[in-house]
């Protein structure tokens, strides 16, 4: 925010394009290494929580467990939303309604994972992996905040 008048403060659509980008590709990069990282106080990688997932959609219990039901749901978007930021920076300039959606999904998946690692696993047991994890969806919610500022070409 600009001091003296309190309108927010723009960067050049260049340096706000390229800062998105690296922050999208920190977000990938995140992803990737919490895939191939051990995490959560053991050495099983991250890569086998996929293999859990696809186990519990397909039992009979899917909808007894809220709580396994919103980690799910994070994770999924997150893997959506992290690997198609850095392809979609031209929609999130073009389209408000696109950014808007993408940055409301991008904070709730923020929060819902930060909440359940920090708050329910605990951050003694959280491995390199588990950090990474962490680390995604909260470079995704960044880079698409600096679209936000970064003035449109018109």
């Amino acid at each position: 925010m600009n001091a003296e008048d309190g309108t927010p403060v723009t960067v050049s659509s260049a340096k706000g394009q390229r800062l998105a980008l690296i922050l999208f590709c920190g977000g990938l990069a995140s992803l990737f290494f919490f895939n191939i990282l051990p995490g959560f106080g053991s050495e099983e990688r991250g890569w086998t929580i996929w293999v859990e997932i696809i186990r519990f959609v397909q039992s009979p219990e899917l909808f007894r467990d809220t709580k396994d039901l919103i980690s799910i749901a994070s994770l999924l978007s997150l893997l959506v939303l992290v690997t198609a930021s850095p392809f979609l920076i031209p929609v999130y300039l073009k389209s408000r309604l696109a950014w808007w959606l993408a940055t409301l999904m991008a904070g709730i998946i923020t929060s819902a994972l930060w909440f359940i690692l920090l708050f329910m696993v605990a951050p003694p047991r959280l491995g390199v992996g588990g950090w990474c994890l962490l680390a995604a969806p909260a470079l995704n919610l960044a880079g698409l905040l600096a679209l936000r500022f970064a003035k449109r070409p018109d």
